[in-house]
């Protein structure tokens, strides 16, 4: 039920937090006092209902009955669900008619709420978060689709403790009014790497996420279905979590990396690892990639790392690369191009489970 709309009702309000925007609700039976199910206890927020005056000085000492519709979350620090409520009413009958007059521009998310999404993606990105100050943010502009062009600018430490100035294009979409969202890890991020490129790097940015058109394909469903399977290289220590359908698998005979594909044969994913030699640099590792490459649809290079996307007839590509103090790591996916906005979640997958603990601290044995 994890992010799903419910509609449940009717609950008793044991308790009603003023301080936190929330109800503790236990499911009731009849309306008798003490009539509820004593394993049911749940949290719900009402601080995105339209009503939400009455609901906070509403006296719990009553225990009064609720009916509610909202979407099913769960806490970041444990297993626990809430509900974030969209109506709250009286009765079932009440319920039925609120939520038939929800005004969805009420339900649209705020200028600060979106600024806040798409600074998410950058901070997940910096090599140094904690270090971010952030300069001007601001919308540049949105699509009918849902889609929002976000321009930010930041100062930030580098991997050598320098602080430099950036400004990013972000493109975000699906954002909630309670700051939910969803980017594309290959496209939906890039540097402006100054003011006279603003607006070709504007450009390319909505180009890159289909700006104004309809998307293409399904865009979850079966995605977000998906078990993966972990994998650890036993030289260099790097993992990653790969879809459990890329059942094919080579690894390489120096044990530096593994081959995998998916049962249709259509994509394939290589991660691998090496020592890094004296001669390589994060701006050569970055320049030689580019140079064998005649058409990059997305680069970002940032401190230690680099991503890029192309395209070579009918396949996309998507790469990132880590140069640490003693191994380089890498990851490589190739899928069908038709099939781009299917491989979003599975990139982002990739991204945030490849990790590389030894890229610093490598022993040659």
């Amino acid at each position: 039920y994890i992010e799903k709309d419910v509609t449940i009702g009717p609950v008793k309000v044991l308790h009603n937090y003023v301080s936190e925007n929330k109800f503790s609700v236990r499911t009731s039976f009849s309306e008798e006092k003490f009539d509820y199910d004593n394993d049911a206890v749940i949290s719900v927020f009402y601080d995105l209902v339209n009503n939400k005056e009455k609901w906070i000085n509403l006296n719990s000492d009553d225990y009064p009955i609720i009916y509610l519709k909202g979407k099913v979350k769960r806490y970041s620090n444990n297993s626990q669900v809430y509900i974030s409520a969209d109506v709250i009413a009286e009765s079932h009958e009440e319920l039925i008619n609120d939520v038939a007059n929800i005004n969805v521009e009420n339900r649209k998310p705020s200028d600060s709420t979106i600024i806040k999404c798409a600074k998410t993606v950058i901070s997940n990105q910096a090599y140094s978060p904690s270090s971010i100050s952030w300069g001007s943010c601001k919308i540049l502009d949105s699509d009918d689709y849902g889609r929002y062009l976000v321009e930010l600018e930041l100062d930030a430490q580098n991997r050598f403790g320098s602080m430099l100035r950036k400004k990013y294009l972000i493109v975000i979409y699906d954002v909630s009014a309670d700051g939910h969202f969803r980017y594309s890890p290959s496209t939906s991020c890039l540097e402006v790497e100054d003011n006279y490129s603003l607006e070709l790097t504007t450009a390319t940015i909505k180009e890159c996420n289909q700006w104004n058109k309809t998307f293409e394909g399904s865009q979850t469903n079966s995605i977000e279905q998906i078990n993966y399977i972990a994998y650890t290289n036993d030289r260099f220590g790097f993992s990653i979590e790969y879809p459990e359908d890329f059942t094919e698998q080579t690894e390489s005979d120096n044990g530096d990396g593994i081959i995998l594909k998916n049962s249709t044969q259509q994509a394939e994913l290589i991660v691998s690892g090496r020592v890094r030699t004296d001669s390589d640099s994060i701006e050569s590792q970055y320049q030689s990639e580019l140079n064998l490459h005649n058409s990059i649809d997305y680069k970002l290079c940032k401190d230690n790392w680099f991503v890029l996307s192309w395209i070579e007839g009918d396949t996309e590509y998507y790469r990132k690369v880590i140069v640490g103090r003693d191994l380089i790591c890498s990851f490589e996916i190739s899928y069908p191009t038709k099939d781009g906005d299917n491989y979003d979640k599975i990139i982002e997958h990739l991204l945030n489970s490849f990790e590389t603990p030894y890229i610093d601290d490598y022993c040659i044995e």
